[in-house]
């Protein structure tokens, strides 16, 4: 058994596991099933265990339920490598019933509820989520996400056993709310003694094995609560509106989807491609064939691998249906390598498919020797895991967007997998432009100057171009339209401090982060890597309001739009006079892992013109920075040269 757990077995079994003469074999057992990575960040997660799991075994088994089953170390599909601590499974009046436990050694914490945060606890990075609120995460993905655990299923409940902490101790926890007072417990006598009588309202003491088995094994089906809640967000035509060329092709693939999935159709599984340039709708596209494929009650998932683009649209989900985990459907490409996964779904849609890596690292920064042979020998590349989990895959890409050091699709690749395993290939070209006021002379421009030798410009009714002398000329400009929520955005070349150096966390205070970006006299902060009051991450600085008093780059711009932007061009792309082009030159840029990769195709004789190399990369960059404007953009340059030649080519008179 133990599939999704690293340790299953009786409540009875377990107290037994964890007396004083047997824990230490039961740690050494938890250890063994963490991969290397895990245990060299391991954060004292042993001596936590050695303490908390005797107390709750021994609370467990006060509470008469020793034929209760207990599951350590659960971890939820599609919810990447997150591990619930606790689990129990049972009966109670014959329904099968879940109990998730979060353990904390806290003693005290306080609740912090402007930001609704913990504060005041020795926890590695500072303020941590509600422990109630952590334990009801895994409940819903339980209870949302896993077949037999639906809501008209399985009751799936939440606690949070602090075992270090007194009742009086945890009344600023309690604080958060009657919901989360009611689930939160404390390791005094009247702590156990309501954590006993909670335990006994929830299970009866009869055998929860086939329940535990089932949390194991049951296949990752999404509950009919959360396909409804699916398509009432992302079917609503204000938020995702579509053109008449944009529906269209909804409209086909839905036909193709349709006939894919005829159990008379002699198809077997379906690839579908859709390319368009920025600005052309694809990602307003994947959210209404999300929201309509959802509602129809089939099994879809939204997946991308820009995790600005990612947690946008979970953040859209969970505004608009906090109570339920709508927000889970939108995953990370790199989550499917999991056989468990594969077949689960009937469609799977992906946006920004061109960031898609060639191989899936399961954890860490790259695979284990043996794991990546075997994957390389299988040709198991993340594309064909993806293509394993759904009957129909849609994929929505722009070769030309790929910005990345790990970004590797492209149609051809696609067309050749779906050539190896005898998939249907269709393949969509999105014509509009709906960014950049509709303009495609704009677009042509932009393409022209990156990446070919530049033209003139002239602004049309709906769309303006202007180069600003200097970093603080682009503000002021920007400012005349404060109104509309502008931004600025920077190559990526200049360093970005994301953690204190004095305490090595995260930085708590605005003010206490450097402004990396520095040009003559002024100078701007990058957005932050972690919230801080009130300014989003990076991963969030598109959507909320305050970031446009710092800078993005192309990691936390990618995907999205606004009114009006500011893009400044680092030395990472410079006018060569003698090619009459813009040259990308790796030395100006502070994306490491892109230039190891230039100077690496340098040294091996690699084309710089090669539409996959990584000097393409750098004009990639650009291209995507300089299209996120919708009605306007202000363009400055830090080389002389370049500042020069766009002088001459926007709005000569």
């Amino acid at each position: 058994m133990a599939e999704r757990s690293r340790y299953v077995d009786s409540a009875e079994n377990f107290y037994n596991a964890t007396r004083p003469t047997a824990v230490d074999d039961l740690i050494r057992s938890l250890m063994k099933k963490k991969s290397a990575v895990e245990r060299i960040n391991d954060t004292g997660e042993e001596g936590s265990w050695k303490h908390s799991l005797p107390r709750v075994a021994e609370v467990i088994r006060n509470a008469g339920l020793s034929d209760v089953f207990v599951s350590l170390e659960f971890n939820p599909p599609q919810y990447g490598q997150r591990r619930a601590d606790v689990l129990l499974s049972g009966y109670k009046d014959g329904t099968p019933s879940v109990l998730v436990i979060e353990l904390k050694q806290w003693s005290t914490a306080t609740w912090d509820p402007t930001n609704e945060w913990v504060s005041e606890i020795a926890a590695r990075y500072g303020n941590v989520e509600h422990p109630v609120r952590q334990a009801f995460g895994y409940a819903q993905m339980v209870q949302h996400y896993i077949e037999g655990f639906h809501p008209e299923e399985a009751s799936v409940e939440t606690a949070a056993y602090l075992h270090n902490a007194t009742t009086h101790s945890l009344q600023s926890l309690k604080s958060a709310g009657q919901w989360y007072a009611d689930r939160l417990f404390s390791g005094d006598a009247a702590g156990d003694a309501a954590f006993d009588a909670f335990l006994k309202g929830r299970f009866d003491n009869v055998n929860g094995r086939v329940v535990a088995e089932a949390l194991e094994n049951n296949d990752p089906r999404m509950s009919k609560d959360i396909l409804e809640s699916a398509g009432e967000i992302f079917q609503n035509p204000d938020a995702f509106p579509l053109s008449e060329e944009q529906r269209e092709v909804v409209n086909d693939i839905q036909k193709k989807f349709n006939d894919a999935l005829d159990p008379r159709s002699p198809r077997g599984k379906t690839i579908i491609v859709v390319n368009g340039k920025p600005g052309s709708g694809k990602t307003w596209i994947c959210m209404n064939l999300l929201g309509k494929e959802a509602a129809s009650g089939r099994q879809v998932s939204f997946a991308t691998n820009s995790t600005s683009l990612r947690e946008t649209l979970k953040k859209v989900a969970n505004r608009t249906k906090e109570s339920k985990p709508v927000s889970a459907m939108i995953t990370s490409a790199r989550t499917y390598w999991k056989e468990e996964m594969w077949g689960s779904r009937d469609l799977l849609i992906v946006d920004e498919a061109q960031r898609i890596n060639e191989w899936t690292v399961r954890t860490g920064q790259r695979n284990r020797k043996d794991i990546q042979e075997e994957l390389e020998q299988f040709n198991m590349t993340q594309l064909r895991e993806l293509a394993n989990t759904a009957k129909v895959l849609v994929l929505m890409m722009d070769d030309l967007q790929q910005t990345t050091a790990n970004d590797y699709l492209t149609t051809e690749k696609v067309k050749e997998v779906a050539d190896l395993i005898g998939a249907d290939f269709q393949l969509y070209e999105l014509e509009e432009q709906h960014r950049s006021g509709g303009s495609k002379t704009f677009e042509a421009w932009v393409d022209s100057l990156v990446d070919d030798v530049p033209t003139v410009w002239h602004d049309e009714e709906n769309f303006w171009v202007k180069v600003a002398d200097s970093p603080a000329e682009m503000e002021r400009i920007l400012e005349e339209h404060s109104a509309e929520d502008p931004r600025i955005m920077a190559g990526f070349c200049w360093p970005w401090t994301t953690k204190d150096p004095e305490t090595g966390k995260p930085f708590r205070h605005v003010d206490d982060v450097p402004y990396d970006i520095v040009i003559g006299d002024w100078s701007i902060q990058w957005n932050l890597r972690n919230n801080a009051e009130g300014y989003p991450k990076a991963d969030l600085w598109a959507f909320n309001e305050k970031g446009a008093r710092q800078a993005g780059s192309i990691f936390s711009g990618q995907g999205f739009e606004f009114d009006y932007c500011g893009v400044i061009m680092g030395p990472d792309l410079r006018y060569d006079a003698t090619q009459a082009r813009l040259k990308p030159d790796y030395q100006g840029s502070e994306y490491g892992t892109l230039k190891q990769v230039a100077k690496r195709e340098e040294k091996e004789g690699v084309p710089t013109d090669a539409k996959d190399s990584a000097l393409q990369r750098f004009r990639n960059g650009y291209r995507v920075l300089l299209t996120r404007g919708m009605k306007g953009v202000v363009v400055y340059s830090t080389d002389p040269a370049t500042q020069e030649l766009l002088k001459s080519i926007v709005n000569p008179e």
